[in-house]
């Protein structure tokens, strides 16, 4: 009869005198002869189970010749154990008197950093080689020169057992930091591929998708995030370097690698390396981004300095300007109309263009415009409308003065060359600013109807927008996605969906060729504009503080003609200096 008995050994303490190269801030492991086996192998002494081995007062815990030889060593309850909470593990074999070592500390530390967020799958360890009480563990490890790296895969236990040859993988001592993180992605995949571990990211190419039901297949409920980095090709690293960035929030978010296939061909990526971001229940991307556009961005914001002094200047950038929104308008009424609607405007077009003319001339916060818009009124019933008839409005537009600016430069909505924002942010400034002024109005007017005056944004978009790709992503958004009909249930709800939806197209678009670099698509409000806006705990938006932010900021509107605080202090200073 076997009797297994569980030995508690006691190890002498052997403390080394040599200097060591690392300390508990390098994110490196200090091993030495008493640790080796615990941190390499995952070896608990207290778990050890055993028919046949004795061990003395004198038996440290390193696993020698005479250990490998019992296959019965280790049970395989604990050996299950054993895999489920070892990590794979890099060991740097140095030499304290050793130069060269003492050079490569600092690209070793800085690579243990570098790789930080791996932690769940690889660590970083060393051992100084040059003290004596390391002596026996680096000879039983073939170490023949310094520094010695070796890579040793998350069950080397088992292999140490089975042979009396040394274990590990000899990796090479690169000197730059993408060559070591290359090289140790290859390693990882090697031995994803031989053991498939559950808790590993999932380095599987992803297949081909074929409905958005299959892309979530085998994904767990609780996970509401899959994020899909496209390459151009299989021998690509990439891919499986964002999948270990993003291990440590496996608990959220799964991440999947996949080469150019029917799903990037669905989608219009034709950049690669890409990513693409899904929420479950959506079935379009919250977000696409090409990663060298996206690494552009993230440099040209470094390089503004997020210091104090600059936060102030970008909040300065920040305003309502009347002149963009009376460009913008007119814009709206007359060029998208003319160029959309034909010759005659007809059926849903003639009520879609009536709808909008209508919340213009109520919810447009300036009267400038107001008996122009007034003007334009006309009986929806109507069969149709000439469009030489709607542009005589400029004869309108000459008895009032002429209210719209059309030679002006745009002021917040100037791109920092003539081919980005203008219109566009114009516009989104103006539906803005209707439906806070339209829940502003119907706090004083109990028929004030906040699905109305969405849907006549809607309508007007889906008829007159000249451009033909963002009046489907609108659509899809405003009917699908964040169908506009069951997302109104307050009076607020008419300025606070736009906001949202206004944030979708912002999430989409960031790093894309058509945003400003100098007006990067943040998620709006930034931090400079409302530090209070976001929750301390999740840094999440506070709809409370964000509905008080919107109704001011929309609510305080430049007129045309002010300076702006700049450009006043601008001038007060070369007065001072004549």
């Amino acid at each position: 009869m076997f009797i297994c008995i569980f030995l508690f050994i006691a190890c002498p303490n052997k403390q080394g005198t040599n200097p060591t190269l690392y300390d508990a801030h390098d994110f490196v492991v200090q091993l030495d002869d008493q640790s080796f086996n615990d941190t390499v192998y995952c070896f608990d002494s207290t778990k050890i189970v055993s028919n046949s081995l004795f061990l003395d007062e004198n038996t440290n815990n390193s696993l020698n010749a005479s250990s490998k030889s019992n296959n019965n060593f280790v049970s395989g309850e604990v050996q299950s154990e054993i895999n489920g909470r070892c990590t794979s593990i890099i060991v740097e074999f140095y030499s304290d008197w050793c130069g060269h070592c003492r050079a490569y500390s600092r690209l070793y530390k800085a690579l243990a950093k570098d790789l930080l967020a791996w932690q769940g799958v690889i660590k970083f360890a060393a051992i100084n080689c040059a003290d004596p009480v390391n002596l026996d563990t680096c000879k039983d490890s073939s170490i023949t020169h310094y520094p010695f790296l070796k890579y040793f895969p998350r069950n080397s236990l088992e292999a140490n057992l089975n042979s009396s040859a040394s274990v590990g993988q000899i990796l090479r001592s690169y000197q730059s930091l993408a060559q070591m993180r290359d090289q140790i992605t290859r390693v990882l995949l090697t031995e994803y591929e031989e053991n498939r571990y559950e808790d590993w990211p999932k380095f599987e190419w992803l297949e081909d998708v074929e409905t958005y039901n299959n892309l979530w297949k085998g994904i767990d409920t609780h996970i509401s995030t899959l994020i899909v980095l496209f390459e151009s090709n299989t021998n690509s690293l990439v891919g499986a370097q964002l999948l270990l960035d993003l291990s440590g929030y496996a608990d959220k978010v799964v991440a999947r690698r996949c080469v150019n296939n029917a799903l990037a061909n669905a989608l219009q990526i034709k950049d690669f390396p890409t990513f693409a971001v899904f929420r479950r229940g959506e079935r379009s991307p919250a977000y696409i981004a090409e990663l060298r556009r996206l690494l552009l961005n993230e440099f040209e914001q470094l390089l503004r300095n997020d210091s104090k002094e600059t936060s102030k200047r970008c909040k300065r950038a920040y305003f309502v300007s009347e002149l963009d929104l009376l460009k913008s308008a007119r814009i709206a009424l007359f060029n998208d109309v003319q160029m959309i609607g034909g010759e005659n405007i007809t059926g849903q077009n003639l009520r879609a263009l009536y709808e909008f003319v209508d919340i213009l001339a109520n919810y447009f916060p300036h009267r400038t415009i107001h008996p122009l818009l007034r003007e334009t009124e006309f009986n929806a019933s109507q069969n149709s409308r000439e469009i030489n008839e709607f542009n005589e409005k400029d004869n309108i537009e000459n008895d009032q003065k002429n209210p719209f600016p059309i030679s002006e430069e745009w002021e917040h909505c100037k791109g920092s060359s003539p081919v980005l924002r203008g219109y566009t942010c114009g516009l989104w400034t103006l539906f803005h600013v209707l439906t806070v002024n339209g829940y502003r109005n119907g706090q004083k007017d109990n028929s004030f109807d906040p699905l109305r005056l969405l849907l006549a944004i809607r309508d007007w978009v889906l008829s007159f927008f000249a451009c033909d790709h963002c009046r489907v992503h609108f659509r899809k958004m405003t009917t699908k996605t964040a169908r506009i009909e069951t997302s109104i249930n307050r009076e607020e709800d008419v300025f606070l969906y736009l906001w949202k939806a206004h944030n979708l197209v912002n999430s989409r678009l960031h790093g894309r060729e058509t945003e400003d670099p100098k007006f990067p698509k943040y998620q709006f409000p930034p931090n400079f504009l409302c530090q209070e806006c976001r929750r301390e705990i999740n840094k999440e938006f506070d709809e409370d503080k964000i509905k008080n932010f919107l109704l001011l900021y929309y609510s305080d509107i430049r007129p045309i003609g002010r300076k702006g605080v700049e450009e006043e202090e601008g001038e007060e200073i070369e007065d001072k200096l004549e």
